[in-house]
This record gives structure tokens, C-alpha cells and sequence, in this order.
């Protein structure tokens, strides 16, 4: 019993010299960080003593960008700068960030958590191709001051199962979504006017997406293969609807058109043009 008592009097001595060790280590990897000692491969910007990552020289599976590096800031991650590295698990990326360049992690089918990017308050663009077949990443949380999303930025995204989309985007590219076979909805900011070609092609877990009063486009093979997609309803405002846009979608009974579109009509479910003279969309879940 004695024994008993000694162990918890020391515990919490235990506990607090952990949480100092743990603090403690954090400090030098920061600090070592900061100095240059580390596997990030960069460029300096004399002009603006700022410092733009450019690769990485180690088989590590974490990868830590500090906010300043030889007391200058990084600003940027260049593009391809992580490309096909199938080492890297998790990434930490700095406030200080303004730019992520194409492709930045292309093809890093390993990479599954992405760090504090929703605190890169001065990032207004995420690039194409940035996290291209990213298989495991499956969240992703966007700055709030994000204006656009690039062309295949999160294609082959297959366990990609939560994104909010920031009210601030008002431009999302080709094929952004492709292939992201587990998202299962998506809210369109009222600022985005197309969705444009392939947009969410193969998105075969996505049953639901709300298209917001600011939408004129809805590009070619848009939401091809969502075969989970159970309603769709076109705003008064879309003037265009290319081919294949809703083809494959096979729990989609019906594809509903706002009453004052006057381009489009819908009747039993089936997608016409005003004067019904043309058969623009058959839904597949329709017997």
C-alpha cells in the first residue's frame, strides 16, 4: 500500500518532467530548423530576403517547414518541389506561406495529413495539380481567404472524405475533384459562376452537391460517373449544360430545373432545351 502511495505522489513529477522534455524538444527541432540545419532543400531571394522551398533530401516520413529559415521568412513552396515522393507522411506548413506551386505534391500517394494550411491567411490561390493522387490525404482544411482552386488540384484524391470549400472561392478548375471516389457532398460557394469540364467526374460516392444562384456553366462531363448523386436541381441562371455532363449517374432518378430558367425546362425528370426541341440530358436512375 505504501507502495501505491509513493507512485502517485511521484506521478505527477513524472508527468510534468515528460511535458518538459517533450516542450524541450520542440524548441531545438524548431530552432535547428530555423538555423538551416535541415533536409529542405531551398532559395534564397536576395531582393526580398525570402526563402522559397524547393525539395527535400531525405526519406523521412515527416516533413517540417519552419517559418523562418537563417532569419529570413519562407514565402513559397515551389512547384513539383515534393513531387513523387512516396516517403513523406505528414507535412507542417508555416503561416508565413503566400504561394504553393504547381503540383507542389504531386503524386505523394503516402502523404495523409496536411498541417495548419488553413492558417496561410496570405494564401489566395491553391495551383493545379498540388495534390495530384494524394491517395490517403482525407482532410484538407483551405484558408478562409482562398479565391481559387486549379485545374486537377485534388484529382485522384481517392480517400479524400471532407472538404469545405471557403465562401471566398469564386474559380475552381478542370477536373479539380476528378477521381475522388470518397467525398460524398460538396457545397458550391455562391461566388463560382462555372462548374467547368470534369469538375467532379468520378466522384462515385457523392450524393449530394448544392449549387449555388451565381452558376451560368455547367461544362462537359461535370459530374460524369457520380453514381451515388440522387438529385440535382439546374438554377434559373444556367444558360449552358454541355454534353455528358450528368451521364453514368445512375441513382439519379431526375434532373429538376428552376421554374424561371429560361433556357432549360425539365419534364418527368428528363432535361430539355426551352422550346423542347432538343433532349439534352436522360437521367439514369430513370426507368
Amino acid at each position: 500500500m505504501k507502495k501505491l502511495k509513493r507512485y502517485f505522489a511521484i506521478l505527477p513529477a513524472l508527468l510534468a518532467a515528460f511535458c518538459l522534455i517533450i516542450v524541450l524538444w520542440y524548441t531545438i527541432l524548431n530552432y535547428n530548423l530555423s538555423q538551416g540545419n535541415t533536409d529542405l532543400e531551398y532559395i534564397i531571394d536576395e531582393g526580398t530576403n525570402t526563402i522559397t522551398i524547393t525539395g527535400f533530401s531525405s526519406d523521412k516520413t515527416t516533413i517540417r517547414i519552419p517559418e523562418t529559415i537563417l532569419g529570413m521568412t519562407v514565402v513559397a513552396i515551389d512547384d513539383y518541389a515534393f513531387k513523387n515522393n512516396s516517403n513523406v507522411i505528414d507535412i507542417h506548413i508555416p503561416s508565413s506561406v503566400k504561394h504553393i506551386g504547381k503540383g507542389a505534391f504531386y503524386n505523394c500517394d503516402n502523404l495523409a495529413f496536411i498541417w495548419d494550411l488553413e492558417k496561410c491567411k496570405y494564401l489566395t490561390e491553391i495551383e493545379d495539380e498540388v495534390f495530384y493522387n494524394c491517395k490517403r490525404l482525407k482532410h484538407v482544411k483551405l484558408p478562409t481567404n482562398i479565391a481559387s482552386i486549379g485545374n486537377s488540384t485534388f484529382k485522384s484524391c481517392h480517400r479524400l472524405v471532407e472538404l469545405s470549400i471557403p465562401d471566398s472561392v469564386v474559380s475552381i478548375g478542370k477536373h479539380a475533384f476528378d477521381n475522388c471516389q470518397s467525398i460524398k457532398e460538396i457545397k458550391i460557394p455562391r461566388g463560382v459562376d462555372r462548374i467547368e469540364e470534369g469538375t467532379f467526374l468520378g466522384c462515385i460516392s457523392m450524393k449530394s452537391i448544392v449549387l449555388p444562384e451565381g452558376i451560368t456553366h455547367i461544362g462537359y462531363a461535370a459530374f460524369n460517373m457520380c453514381r451515388e448523386l440522387e438529385s440535382i436541381l439546374i438554377p434559373a441562371t444556367v444558360n449552358v449544360i454541355e454534353e455528358g455532363a450528368f451521364l453514368e449517374c445512375h441513382s439519379l432518378p431526375s434532373i429538376d430545373v428552376a421554374s424561371d430558367n429560361p433556357t432549360y425546362t425539365s419534364i418527368d425528370g428528363v432535361l430539355y432545351d426551352m422550346d423542347i426541341t432538343e433532349l439534352i440530358a436522360y437521367p439514369s436512375g430513370k426507368t
